[in-house]
């Protein structure tokens, strides 16, 4: 978190915030992430349920739900 808080200070724009599973398994990480509002791609481990909503689903399922289609076509992520 404070690495992305420098970057944005100095004043780089970046699509997502992107991390391996030994942060994606971070619920705290997660949560810190969505209050400063930024956007993220993490990794979980196979094992693992994801997916944005209520309903949990496979990180294979949640990626196809989310998929773009370019910078200009970002699918169910936020473009912020």
């Amino acid at each position: 978190m404070d690495l992305a808080g420098q970057t944005q200070a100095a004043g780089v724009t970046f699509r997502a915030a992107v991390a391996d599973c030994a942060y994606g398994d971070h619920d705290t990480f997660r949560a810190e992430l969505r209050a400063a509002g930024l956007p993220f791609v993490l990794a979980l481990k196979p094992t693992g349920a994801a997916g944005p909503g209520p309903e949990a689903s496979t990180p294979v399922n949640a990626a196809r739900e989310l998929a773009g289609g370019g910078p200009h076509d970002p699918g169910g992520l936020d473009p912020r």
